[in-house]
């Protein structure tokens, strides 16, 4: 097996019989395969992005993607591209995994991630409660008090 091959079963944990030098060098390989999925999950999330340059009913890709992607390139970002076009409950695991690693591996990582919020700040007036678990204010009887 060659550095560059990843093995399919793990290995047994070796970390403790392995020379300072050793483990830089594994910890490092980890940090350009980390590097490796973050670009392929990058790219993947781009091409779902892309979806505002097709029509859902596009059967082909743009030319210009075709000129900078070659047809096989382009072909794929079309995929992509109609899964922006979904509703999220319907949408391939696929694109939706590459999000999850984008912000996985930027967590980890220690970055700041937002992704699909929308702070709104809003001013909501509602009628006091009425109900016998939460009768309102408290009403006093008004009576008239005579000196007689």
């Amino acid at each position: 097996m060659s550095d560059h091959e990843t093995e399919l079963v793990p290995s047994l944990d070796i970390s403790a019989a392995l020379t300072p030098e050793a483990k830089e060098k594994r910890l490092a390989r980890m940090r350009e395969v980390e590097d490796e999925v973050l670009q392929l999950a990058i790219s993947n999330c781009a091409a779902v992005q892309a979806f505002s340059q097709i029509r859902p009913s596009d059967e082909n890709p743009p030319e210009s993607w075709v000129a900078e992607f070659g047809v096989d390139g382009a072909e794929k970002k079309l995929a992509l591209a109609k899964a922006g076009w979904m509703p999220q409950k319907d949408a391939p695991f696929g694109a939706i995994q590459a999000m999850q690693i984008m912000i996985g591996i930027a967590k980890a990582r220690g970055q700041s991630v937002r992704v699909g919020t929308l702070e709104l700040n809003a001013c909501i007036s509602l009628p006091a409660p009425t109900t016998s678990e939460h009768p309102g204010p408290v009403v006093y009887e008004v009576r008239d008090i005579s000196d007689d």
